[in-house]
């Protein structure tokens, strides 16, 4: 009878370890895939950044033509009153 449960639990110590090995291995595959996606992150805040930069260049130069358009226009319209 002893022996019987020596088998069994060495049974069920091997199937307890391959759960464990199993339960590593799919961590491992999650912490690579974490990893990947945060370089690619990383990369997407550095790219954002860089527009960010160009966005408030672009808003500068709209707002100096808008300035600029409204000058003329206002000039313009003076001229005719005249």
């Amino acid at each position: 009878m002893r022996m019987e449960n020596r088998g069994s639990e060495m049974q069920f110590n091997q199937s307890i370890s391959g759960a464990k090995r199993r339960l590593y291995m799919s961590l491992n595959n999650q912490l690579a895939r974490l990893q990947q996606n945060m370089m690619t992150m990383e990369q997407n805040v550095e790219v954002t950044s860089d527009q960010v930069r160009c966005i408030q260049s672009l808003g500068t130069a709209h707002g100096a033509l808008f300035m600029a358009a409204n000058r003329v226009l206002r000039t313009d319209s003076r001229e005719e009153k005249f």
